[in-house]
């Protein structure tokens, strides 16, 4: 151990890891006692009289790097990953969700939009005389024609917006179901229209008027008013 001491002070002057590395090697050679990692690798003999902070830390992270991984730290790992991908699972499929929903949101309001455009662009004014002029097709539907099917109010949709014909039974290939109303405005009933127009791919959807008015997430609802012009 002198010699070491010797060897760990003339090192030391020099460079402070050189003097470490020295009295790791001492202790080694003397048959001390040592941490059990250093111990399994055997310290190279000096080729300089000056070692580098790098080439130390080197040292302990190559030593350290074969010791490998216990069984309690690759299960901890394993766990941790598990819960991640689970969370990311999660994520995924609400995402999934909530892209098919607005997918069925956009079409059906893009469905609901086009019926109001052609209910609203049938002739309902007045004529050069003064009197009032109407389209047949903008009479008065029955009070349920928004709760269920009803002929002359309702017509289906593919899963493009494609029209299937006006029926009340759903055709091969149907995805939505457009129903709509026409009612005379309370305030004005001889001059004024409430058209109404709902679609969803719920065929069985029923509408309580005045208790149940919510639009669920995947329909459209559309409300409009229109007073009689002259033409």
């Amino acid at each position: 151990m002198p010699y070491v001491m010797q060897e760990m002070w003339r090192y030391g002057r020099t460079n402070v890891w050189a003097a470490v590395t020295v009295w790791l090697r001492g202790v080694q050679c003397c048959g001390g006692a040592v941490l059990e990692t250093f111990s399994r690798f055997p310290l190279r003999p000096l080729r300089s009289t000056v070692v580098s902070r790098g080439s130390f830390v080197a040292l302990c992270l190559g030593v350290l790097s074969r010791r490998g991984f216990s069984l309690l730290e690759v299960l901890f790992a394993t766990t941790i990953v598990t819960v991640a991908l689970a969370a990311l699972a999660q994520l995924f499929a609400l995402s999934i969700n909530a892209t098919r929903t607005a997918k069925t949101t956009t079409m059906a309001t893009l469905l609901a939009m086009e019926k109001m455009e052609q209910l609203r662009s049938l002739m309902w004014g007045f004529d050069a005389s003064g009197l009032p002029i109407a389209d047949p097709r903008l009479a008065t539907s029955p009070s349920d024609a928004l709760r269920q099917n009803t002929s002359g109010f309702c017509d289906f949709a593919g899963a493009s917006g494609q029209p299937l014909g006006e029926t009340i039974t759903p055709p091969a290939g149907a995805a939505y179901v457009r129903r709509w109303s026409i009612e005379p405005l309370p305030a004005d009933p001889a001059n004024a229209l409430v058209l109404q127009v709902l679609v969803t791919q719920r065929f069985s959807r029923r509408i309580e008027v005045g208790t149940n008015r919510r639009r669920l997430p995947d329909e459209a609802r559309l409300v409009s008013v229109r007073a009689r012009r002259a033409l």
